[in-house]
């Protein structure tokens, strides 16, 4: 659910586009077993009118079998990733004289994405870019990284990481596969960026545990998190249990109607202060960012808690309120 979601999030900007001045870059779905050139030739036959640049196109392969460092850990350990992860790989064809802005731009944005989901934004960079020639193509490649702490030394940065890839390549043998309509006025480059969705989960996953003020917190942005809430019921008279319990599961089908997960079986009666404690310390190794706290007086009031697992605060909101405001909340 956490790789779906984060998907969801690199579709959302997709979708949003990228800007040249003032003009949205339209991004087109393409076939992951067809080559660039391919996918260009398919494209202009399916589109009328027929794109012009610039444009980009996006299509998902499978990642071939590899073995990655985790430098977290000590002993250093290998972990193999499994070749039917994910890629994402979204080539963008620009004017070759605003290819490099352009490139820029788009490192930009995406070190900005990692850093809006991160728990911890300053350790992502940017590399220095490598660049080489071969044959009439010219290519500059960065690679977005980060660091983690070392699980012995939390004060020593382990060796940094990869996350994504971003590529500037420019040059007749390049285009030479490409649709002749597109070489009419001038010869495009590409900007491409590759994207590897288990290493992309598992680095989210990392920087979540890798908070420096984490104490057993999962702290997962409420954006990407799997679960976005729980329920707690707290009684204090043994009466009025079984009304609560009714409450909560009210609360429960109106939150999943709208489409907000909530942690499954943590929704207990709990008899003391204490123990709303500790199972609020559970939900936040959990990952949940906000969890209802339910009274005696929610009974007849409607008044419900809402606690922030970020924050560690406490507001009061009314039944009526839900589930607009906490939308409101885990979209923003």
């Amino acid at each position: 659910m956490l790789r779906n979601n984060l998907r969801q999030q690199c579709n959302t900007l997709l979708e949003a586009g990228v800007a040249v001045g003032q003009q949205r870059i339209p991004v087109f779905p393409g076939d992951g077993d067809l080559s660039l050139g391919e996918n260009l030739h398919q494209l202009l036959q399916k589109q009328h009118p027929p794109p012009t640049v610039p444009f980009g196109v996006t299509v998902e392969k499978c990642a071939e079998a590899r073995e990655t460092a985790l430098p977290a850990t000590k002993p250093m350990v290998c972990l193999e990733v499994d070749s039917n992860g994910p890629v994402v790989c979204t080539s963008y064809l620009i004017e070759s004289t605003l290819a490099p802005h352009f490139f820029h731009q788009v490192q930009r944005q995406r070190k900005i994405w990692w850093m809006r989901l991160s728990a911890n934004p300053g350790r992502y960079f940017i590399s220095d870019a490598h660049r080489t020639e071969d044959g009439g193509c010219e290519r500059s490649v960065v690679t977005l990284k980060a660091h983690f702490t070392e699980p012995d030394d939390p004060e020593k940065a382990s060796s940094a990481v990869d996350l994504e890839w971003l590529e500037l390549q420019a040059g007749e043998r390049l285009i030479k596969d490409f649709p002749k309509a597109l070489k009419k006025t001038s010869l495009p480059s590409v900007v491409s960026i590759r994207q590897h969705m288990d290493r992309i989960t598992l680095a989210m996953l990392l920087d979540a545990l890798d908070s420096p003020t984490t104490n057993g917190t999962v702290r997962l942005h409420r954006n990407i998190a799997p679960c976005k809430c729980a329920i707690l019921c707290r009684a204090k008279d043994s009466a009025r249990q079984g009304e609560l319990s009714d409450l909560a599961k009210h609360i429960t089908y109106v939150l999943r109607k709208a489409n907000i997960f909530l942690l499954d079986s943590l929704c207990p009666l709990v008899p003391t202060d204490a123990a709303v404690a500790d199972r609020i310390a559970t939900l936040d190794a959990c990952g949940a960012p906000y969890a209802f706290v339910l009274r005696d007086e929610s009974l007849e009031t409607g008044l419900l808690q809402l606690r922030s697992r970020d924050t560690t605060l406490c507001e009061t909101i009314h039944l009526s309120d839900l589930p607009h405001y906490l939308i409101k909340l885990v979209r923003s």
